[in-house]
Parts: C-alpha cells; sequence; structure tokens
C-alpha cells in the first residue's frame, strides 16, 4: 500500500448503468487515497447529490437517459467550479469531445479502458483542482459560489 499525503479525493461516479456503477465503485473504494462518496444514476441525481456530497471529482458517463452527461457538467460546473469532472463513456457514444470541454469536463476515459486508467485521471484531476484536499478548497467545497470560467482541458 502506498502512503496517501492528504486526505482522500472524494469520488462520485455517475452512471445510468447499475453494473458499471458496482464495478467502477468496487475498484476505486479499493484504492488508497480515494473514497466514493456515492453514486448518481442520472443527470439530475447527480446535480443533487454535489450538492449534497461536494465532491472533488465527479465521474460522468456521457450517453444517460433524461440529462445526459453534458448537459449535468455544465450545470455541475457552474454551482461547484471547484468540482473536477471527468467525462466516462463509450467511444462510439457520438458525442463529440468538444461538448464535454464546452460544458467544463477536464478529460474524458473510455469505458472499456483499464481502470487504472481511470484512477489516474482522478488523481490528476484531484490534484490540479483549485484548492484541491486544503482548507480553500474544503470551504468551495462546502459553500457554493458563482459560475467561474471553464478550466482549460488538459
Amino acid at each position: 500500500m502506498s502512503e496517501s499525503l492528504g486526505p482522500p479525493v472524494r469520488v462520485l461516479i455517475v452512471d445510468d448503468l447499475t453494473a458499471a456503477r458496482l464495478v467502477v465503485h468496487r475498484y476505486l473504494a479499493a484504492a488508497d487515497g480515494v473514497e466514493v462518496v456515492g453514486v448518481a444514476e442520472s443527470g439530475e441525481d447527480a446535480i443533487r447529490r454535489v450538492e449534497e456530497l461536494r465532491p472533488d471529482v465527479v465521474v460522468m458517463d456521457v450517453q444517460m437517459p433524461g440529462m445526459g452527461g453534458i448537459e449535468a457538467t455544465k450545470r455541475i460546473r457552474e454551482f461547484s467550479p471547484v468540482t473536477r469532472v471527468v467525462g466516462f463513456g463509450f467511444c462510439d457514444d457520438g458525442v463529440p469531445a468538444s461538448s464535454l470541454r464546452e460544458a467544463g469536463a477536464s478529460q474524458f476515459v473510455a469505458k472499456g479502458s483499464p481502470l487504472i486508467r481511470l484512477l489516474k485521471t482522478i488523481r490528476e484531476n484531484a490534484s490540479t483542482s483549485p484548492g484541491a484536499n486544503d482548507a480553500d478548497g474544503e470551504a468551495a467545497r462546502r459553500e457554493p459560489s458563482q459560475p467561474a470560467a471553464q478550466k482549460r482541458w488538459n
């Protein structure tokens, strides 16, 4: 086991497929330095859960019934600019990367990629998040803020 240098990265998993949520949850929950704070099965549910839980990183399925991942990402980034969103979906979902970038996602990981890639992406995003894992970041996660400029696509 590796030693964690600070508090764990708080992660919310959003996917309409139960099996996908379970696999990702089990993998991330067993990883050092990661705390899965919740799961959501829709874009609408993701927004509520981010408001409630204030995760550092959201793993966001791109294609979901109802409000999809792009619209949910846009809304989350408007009220919680310190929360990083990692798009998660199949490469053939028909959603261009530019739509994810414009919505505020920092990166995309294809479903079917080794889960270690998702874990590394989560850790990278947590470490580059403004105020990540410090007192200011904690305060920002607890208090909703005004919309901020979108972050550069990594």
